[in-house]
């Protein structure tokens, strides 16, 4: 059963997800860092530039890979009600992981 990792201890499971001829994509920040502190990500924000995603991850469950690849990437940039009014139009889940806990937000 695939799993969501904590981002900064990948060895250590945050949840499981059961999967069914569905998809699973994550999006992280932590993978590619641009700058020594590793705050600046490789997620841009295209309306201002900024490299600094809202959330320590954001995984979505969809039909299908490219729904969910883009959708996670997306989400990584958007506030929790942005997400939640784009995950009722879709038959995905999402689940954030806010900075400073180990608790998932499940949304949908």
């Amino acid at each position: 059963m695939p799993g969501l990792a904590d981002p900064t201890d990948t060895s250590r499971l945050l949840s499981t997800i059961e999967l069914h001829n569905q998809a699973l994509a994550t999006s992280s920040g932590s993978g590619t860092l641009m700058d020594a502190h590793g705050v600046q990500t490789h997620l841009f924000d295209p309306h201002t530039g900024s490299a600094i995603p809202r959330w320590r991850s954001v995984s979505v469950r969809a039909n299908d890979a490219t729904t969910a690849d883009a959708l996670s990437t997306a989400f990584s940039l958007m506030q929790e009600q942005q997400i939640r009014s784009i995950v009722v139009g879709f038959p995905a889940q999402a689940w954030l992981l806010p900075s400073g806990t180990d608790q998932l937000v499940k949304l949908g």
